[in-house]
């Protein structure tokens, strides 16, 4: 059995397409866990008048996602387990063909690529992977979300979501994983997973951000040298934040991220350089 846990958040009016993807899945040996982090609106009358016996409902008081996330894992009956996050769709056979992927080549974690819908365009992630088993962290973590994982149970008993951070948990936690030098990653180059980011997303939070990349470099000594790899992206999200509240302090740190990446072969990173140059130049004309 495969149990799939979905936490949620006053996400009533978005959640049952979430729910309706897991229970439509081609494999149907499933449990899905509904985690209610403490919602005010009509998330436990939406869950519970689901006629599907492999529905179970879990309430607790407010306390994030990744608490969410780890009481699904405690409560969870199933040899394997996955996430699905509350707005976010799965294909039909998602489940069918990670399982046999793990089945097949005896993966402990495999994941595949998600679908992000930005404007009137559609991105498959993660980038320039090629299927296989994989050696974390791979160059290009973008992409790699909570929603495409399918794992081993024996992962999730020693591993947990770190409760304290508000974003890229399956970052933080497929590192820690990695660093066991235990367990294989298998990646699976095709897109199941239909992602969303709402208004109301943490993905949409320039604050959890600053907090989450904060927070996983303060976690480990040495982290740009252990991950050289990533600057690239934290430049990127240094530049949103700059963007959603220019600061003189939030531009300093977005510039030295990206002066560490040492990597400008991407259009992406060199329109960040080039507008953090333009943003800055304004910053001292308004400040001084």
């Amino acid at each position: 059995m495969i149990t799939v846990i979905i936490p949620t958040y006053n996400r009533g009016n978005k959640l049952l397409g979430a729910v309706e993807s897991v229970l439509n899945q081609t494999y149907k040996d499933i449990e899905l866990l509904v985690v209610d982090d403490g919602s005010t609106d009509n998330t436990e009358s939406i869950i519970k008048n689901i006629q599907d016996s492999r529905v179970k409902y879990i309430w607790q008081e407010n306390k994030g996602a990744c608490v969410a996330r780890n009481t699904g894992i405690k409560a969870a009956k199933g040899k394997y387990i996955a996430f699905n996050d509350s707005d976010d769709v799965w294909m039909k056979d998602k489940l069918e063909k990670e399982l046999d992927i793990i089945e097949k080549y005896n993966a402990d974690v495999v994941f595949c690529k998600i679908t992000q819908k930005l404007g009137n365009k559609y991105y498959e992630l993660p980038r320039k992977l090629k299927e296989g088993f994989q050696a974390l962290p791979v160059k290009n973590l973008q992409g790699i979300g909570t929603q495409s994982l399918l794992f081993k149970r024996e992962v999730l008993t020693e591993f947990k979501f770190d409760e304290k951070i508000p974003r890229f948990q399956e970052l933080d936690l497929l590192l820690r994983i990695s660093e066991s030098k235990r367990f294989t990653f298998y990646f699976l180059n095709e897109s199941l997973v239909n992602y969303e980011v709402g208004i109301d997303s943490i993905s949409k939070s320039g604050k959890k951000l600053e907090m989450a990349c904060e927070h996983i470099e303060k976690s480990r000594k040495n982290f740009k040298k252990m991950y050289p790899e990533m600057s690239r992206e934290w430049a990127g999200i240094f530049y949103t934040l700059a963007e959603e509240n220019i600061t003189e302090e939030k531009l300093d740190l977005c510039l030295r991220y990206i002066r560490d990446a040492n990597h400008y072969e991407t259009d992406r990173i060199r329109l960040v350089v080039k507008k953090m140059k333009i943003l800055a130049k304004i910053m001292k004309l308004i400040l001084f």
